[in-house]
């Protein structure tokens, strides 16, 4: 285990911070609302994001306003330190497997594959929620109940739905369960199989909806924004 890993696991001994972490993972938040939520103090809030930003959890980034000094806001980092024992070399693994597929395949059926494996998880993915919550017929609501705010929050943490209505839902994950995978192919990984995953989405609603994605992390963005409506 390198000093590296150690100092990240004393850093996540204190609960506050797991709080805290846990809270960010969530979405991006400003100290005071983090100090809020925890019912803590900001002097307090502010020490602990000092200690989760030294070991590379989290980061600062600003926005800018209309006037006055643009707001600081923290969020996961991008690539934040991964604990395991033993350590796993999964990205070396990864980047085998891309490579030897991607050769013995060629271009195009290699993105044949990895689309219609993308359409498979997203038609399962939709199948088993209908299943455990009874959905018979998908629609703006249910979707966002049963999926957004419970399969997808629980592999990525809690999405920020930015516009609703009876026939359109925004919403915006900032954690990307495959993000070192995505920033090292993200023509594969976000053009082939999201697509992909998507149109399997789709598929399973019976075509009663459209799912697109104008914004994604691995091509620059803060955040995955999906657009659900009414087909």
């Amino acid at each position: 285990m390198s000093v590296d890993e150690i100092e990240v696991y004393r850093v996540l001994t204190s609960k506050s911070r797991l709080e805290i972490f846990r809270l960010l993972y969530a979405g991006p938040k400003g100290i005071k609302e983090i100090a809020d939520r925890l019912s803590l103090g900001l002097f307090t809030v502010r020490y602990h994001m000092k200690a989760l930003e030294s070991v590379g959890l989290i980061e600062r980034y600003e926005v800018k306003g209309r006037r006055g000094k643009p707001k600081a806001y923290y969020k996961v980092s991008d690539n934040p330190p991964i604990l395991t024992f033993p350590k796993r070399q999964y990205q070396a693994f990864s980047d085998s497997m891309m490579n030897a597929f991607q050769k013995a395949l060629g271009e195009e059926n290699f993105k044949k594959v990895l689309f219609e494996m993308g359409r498979n998880m997203g038609k399962e993915a939709l199948a088993a929620v209908a299943k455990e919550h009874g959905v018979r017929e998908w629609d703006i609501a249910s979707f966002k109940e049963y999926y957004v705010n419970r399969a997808v929050a629980d592999s990525v943490g809690e999405p920020e739905v930015v516009d609703e209505g009876k026939d359109r839902l925004v919403y915006r994950i900032y954690n990307c369960p495959l993000l070192e995978l995505a920033n090292r192919y993200p023509e594969y990984v976000c053009s082939t199989i999201e697509e992909g995953q998507r149109e399997g989405i789709m598929e399973a609603t019976g075509r009663r909806l459209v799912v697109e994605r104008p914004t994604c992390i691995a091509h620059g963005d803060r955040f995955c924004e999906f657009e659900v409506r009414i087909a």
